[in-house]
């Protein structure tokens, strides 16, 4: 028996190498007709003062346009599935309306805290939806404590996205432009320039690279120097991936409404499909997916990281072989394919459609 294929709407952000632009292909790999708006086209990202200022005085007009848009879309489209990711702008009679029509409404949440956004409103959104799918094993026990429990809620963690996150070829350009010897790409937090910092006092001499947003606040002229600039995302993501001998796997620390930091992020898995030595922070739940020592390695403190970034920059064919069998370990087993499979298999068991 052939599964079904849905109507699917979906509001989400569209930037190639984004976790959302990822489910959306994923959505359409797997055969079903997808009509997407992602929420930029509305609520724009300005970056000047006097933009931002305008942004702000017209942030409420904008998100009003933005889910009467998406009102209009359910009503001409007549999605089985109405799916967000975040969908920090979207309100809760927006979601009301589209289940009175009969539609399924389901959130798919990546970050480690509700309560963190400048959109307020959204544990009480969250509430609305059928369920809500969460990269956090935590959210739903936090969502609960602060008073906001949800309908439904299914732990979905990250994946990778096969168009974003694979093997590439670096050339002796690449090389110098992305490669180091270790190198982290993701956002600075203090938890992360904390840990930096003392590595690079640990080893002064480390070829370190970083990519991301804020680092160069950081407060440590040693990670200063090691920061490349902005972040990089697309083919530039997977060069410096694929240029470097070990990769970070670092995670968020605890946020404002959460209970806990993260235990794995979209690099977890990015990482490995990229065919890359990860070297990741340890927690339980990362030995779900890999085994520590043959298909990524782990570290607990930043004596246990040093120690390790020395053992494997001695011994490179260790190194290969460990990348190759995380490989193999994350692809295909932890696509965004497979994420959103599951996703819709918990709406053929708990819907008429």
């Amino acid at each position: 028996m052939s599964e079904p294929v849905y109507r699917i709407l979906f509001e989400g952000e569209r930037w190639f190498g984004s976790n959302a632009d990822a489910c959306l292909w994923a959505l359409r790999r797997l055969g079903h007709a997808v009509l997407d708006l992602d929420f930029n086209i509305l609520v724009p990202f300005w970056e000047s003062f006097n933009l931002k200022v305008a942004r702000r005085l017209l942030r409420f007009l904008m998100m009003d346009e933005h889910n009467q848009e998406l009102l209009r879309l359910a009503r001409e489209f007549k999605p089985h599935i109405f799916l967000a990711f975040k969908g920090a702008y979207i309100l809760s009679d927006t979601i009301q309306a589209m289940r009175a029509q009969g539609i399924a409404a389901y959130n798919y949440y990546p970050d480690v805290s509700a309560f963190s956004h400048k959109a307020g409103w959204l544990p009480s959104t969250l509430r609305q939806y059928d369920c809500v799918f969460s990269t956090k094993s935590f959210l739903a026990a936090d969502l609960e404590a602060q008073g906001y429990p949800v309908r439904h809620w299914e732990y979905l963690p990250h994946g990778y996205d096969p168009r974003a996150h694979h093997p590439v070829a670096v050339s002796a350009e690449d090389q110098v432009r992305y490669g180091a010897d270790v190198a982290f790409i993701g956002g600075q937090t203090p938890a992360k320039e904390r840990l930096l910092a003392d590595l690079l006092e640990l080893m002064p001499d480390l070829n370190l690279a970083v990519w991301g947003d804020r680092w160069q606040r950081t407060q440590s002229p040693a990670l200063r120097a090691c920061v490349r600039g902005r972040g990089i995302f697309g083919i530039e993501y997977m060069k410096a991936i694929c240029a470097s001998r070990i990769m970070l796997g670092l995670l968020s620390e605890k946020q404002p409404g959460s209970s806990v930091g993260d235990y794995v992020t979209s690099r977890s898995f990015n990482i490995p499909a990229c065919g890359a030595f990860m070297l990741h922070e340890r927690t339980e739940e990362i030995l779900n997916y890999y085994d520590p020592g043959r298909e990524i390695e782990c570290f607990s403190s930043p004596e246990e990281l040093a120690d390790k970034i020395k053992y494997y920059l001695a011994h490179p064919e260790t190194r290969r072989a460990v990348a190759q069998a995380g490989y193999r370990r994350c692809v295909p087993a932890y696509s965004h394919d497979g994420r959103m499979r599951a996703l819709l298999e918990w709406h053929r068991r708990h819907s008429q459609t």
